[in-house]
């Protein structure tokens, strides 16, 4: 979760050039280019959004502009953020905004497995587990979004006197990874408790 701020260029003698630079500096150049310049370019249309459709509410200046702190090796004050708890304020105002679609079914206590493809190869839903019923729930859909975060963080870690342990993090444990890459689908066999939604 962006604990700390989400970066964009909002104001001079910031740039998109240079928060361009100072990420690619920041993955050691070896971030995908392609990638990274459309980040740069999107956010600063992505925190307008945030603000103005969805609700959030980031810290400002008196004057009222949108308050910017140095952050994350970045040349420019350009992490826009809401105290320390940006992430939280971000999924809270998000979160608002899919209980109120009734075209967006949640589920809620289910993790995902696996990807669902259709006859063409093509991502058309995925495995979910109900995590209170303990049964298997195959869910469709025209879009599958991949929610890629808590990479960095699969493992908390705790300090003991010269050593330091890594356990996992079952909170964050970027499921999305494993179901991009593994298919935990072909080991269901015929018979086996899973419900289906569409």
């Amino acid at each position: 979760m962006v604990q700390g701020g989400y970066n964009a260029v909002l104001t001079p003698p910031d740039s998109i050039d240079a928060h361009f630079l100072d990420t690619l500096e920041g993955g050691a150049w070896i971030n995908d280019q392609e990638l990274a310049w459309t980040l740069v370019n999107e956010a600063p249309g992505r925190v307008l959004e945030l603000e103005a459709r969805y609700g959030c509410f980031f810290d400002r200046h008196p004057n009222g502009q949108v308050h910017q702190k140095p952050f994350a090796g970045q040349r420019h004050d350009r992490t826009i953020h809401k105290g320390d708890l940006t992430g939280i304020e971000i999924m809270n105002r998000l979160t608002e905004q899919v209980w109120r679609r009734p075209s967006i079914s949640a589920f809620e206590e289910h993790r995902a497995l696996d990807l669902l493809r259709d006859d063409g190869g093509r991502v058309s839903g995925a495995l979910l587990l109900d995590l209170r019923r303990g049964t298997l729930v195959a869910v469709s859909s025209r879009a599958t979004l991949l929610a890629m975060g808590a990479g960095p963080r699969c493992t908390a870690s705790s300090r003991a006197p010269r050593t330091r342990r890594r356990t996992a993090s079952p909170s964050a444990s970027a499921r999305a990874c494993g179901c991009a890459t593994w298919r935990w689908c072909s080991s269901i066999r015929p018979g086996s408790s899973c419900r289906t939604r569409s």
